[in-house]
């Protein structure tokens, strides 16, 4: 699993967006405390606000703000917001089209009497992975991330079957 830029500047953003206060704060503001582009900050935060994560005024003292409570944004939903992908393998993504980039997938069902046709020993695994950083992911809001907490003590919690 690899987070991408897109994940970790919108998460650094957002907690400078946090920490800025009250004020909405500009694309330049931010670009310069934080050392990202502000064409890359621009299209991070043209997604978050379209997701209702950031809010934004123009005019002289405009710029943008969070549009709900830090306490009540998960990591997951920025990572989302943003297009963040953060499967282990194609076979545990949660879109269709990235699970039929699994080179097996194509020889995994029988058109006729839909069985099995091939036996993956990893997909199972995978989901598994998958659904455990999901789960951290969803765990952790963006205050945990500014106040340092929850997220160096997490507890992945596993279903019994």
């Amino acid at each position: 699993m690899r987070i991408t830029t897109k994940g970790r500047y919108s998460v650094r953003a957002l907690c400078r967006v946090v920490r800025n206060g009250d004020s909405p704060t500009s694309i330049k503001t931010l670009s310069e405390q934080e050392s990202i582009s502000p064409e890359f900050l621009e299209q991070l935060f043209f997604s978050l606000k379209k997701e209702g994560i950031l809010k934004s005024r123009k005019g002289p003292g405009g710029g943008f703000s969070l549009a709900v409570p830090p306490e009540e944004l998960t990591i997951h939903q920025i990572f989302d917001a943003v297009g963040e992908q953060y499967y282990v393998s194609p076979c545990a993504a949660d879109d269709d089209e990235l699970r039929k980039k699994c080179p097996r997938d194509h020889f995994r069902w029988d058109p006729v009497t839909g069985e099995s046709l091939v036996e993956c020993f990893g997909e199972d695994f995978w989901m598994a992975s998958y659904q455990i950083y999901l789960q951290y992911f969803s765990s952790i809001s963006l205050y945990d991330v500014l106040h340092k907490q929850k997220y160096n003590t997490a507890k992945v919690v596993f279903d019994e079957e």
